[in-house]
């Protein structure tokens, strides 16, 4: 997802940066949502949370890796 995001997000760096991130990062709450209304196993609920959260730990070096790379091409 986040390649995806990536990739269309358009010309300007910014953007394809917000995207990705917005991208990878998908709809926690909604994936709640069906895992305990939809869904009659514990075990289902448990896995939404534990790849939100694999998810959040890849995301946020990856954020700042992003920033990092940001400041350096800006740099004068």
């Amino acid at each position: 997802a986040f390649v995806i995001g990536y990739a269309l997000g358009g010309p300007r760096s910014e953007s394809r940066q917000v995207l990705a991130l917005g991208t990878a990062q998908r709809n926690i709450a909604a994936a709640t949502v069906v895992a305990t209304q939809a869904v009659d196993d514990s075990v289902t609920l448990s896995m939404v949370v534990t790849t939100s959260l694999v998810g959040f730990v890849i995301l946020f070096p990856v954020a700042a890796l992003m920033r990092r790379r940001e400041h350096v091409e800006t740099a004068p």
